[in-house]
């Protein structure tokens, strides 16, 4: 997330981390406004996603059994388009969020920020079930 002459521009990191939590995606706003707190530095692992280059024609994700499914990315590009504009629209207009713990808590930025922020991140909740307050 960069901003150049008054002008945001979002990267695939950005549509995969508030697709994963808002809340990552408004202190990355604040922090680029220099209204927000200092990040911890990107794990290994999201470094090396945000490092890909070209899109891929094919991704592969592994499910939970731990077999492999191989997706063409094309097949899901309106999806893509949804959520980008779903993004767009957070970050022309960012309503008010708070820590919710997810399953991307591990590889985000903002781990210890919002670990700091009084709310667990491993703690069960009722906001976790059915997505309850999103």
């Amino acid at each position: 997330m960069r901003d150049h002459d008054g002008r945001i521009f979002l990267s695939v990191s950005d549509l995969m981390r508030f697709m994963g939590c808002s809340h990552a995606t408004a202190l990355d706003l604040a922090h680029m406004r220099g209204t927000g707190p200092e990040p911890q530095e990107d794990s290994e692992d999201a470094a090396l996603l945000q490092k890909q280059g070209a899109a891929p024609e094919f991704t592969h994700v592994e499910l939970r059994d731990g077999t492999r499914a191989t997706l063409r990315l094309s097949d899901y590009a309106a999806y893509a388009r949804r959520a980008r504009a779903r993004l767009e629209g957070f970050v022309a207009d960012p309503p008010p969020t708070r820590p919710i713990p997810c399953a991307d808590c591990g590889l985000c930025r903002w781990g210890d920020h919002c670990a700091r922020s009084g709310r667990p991140r491993t703690a069960c909740s009722i906001s976790r079930t059915s997505a309850v307050n999103r």
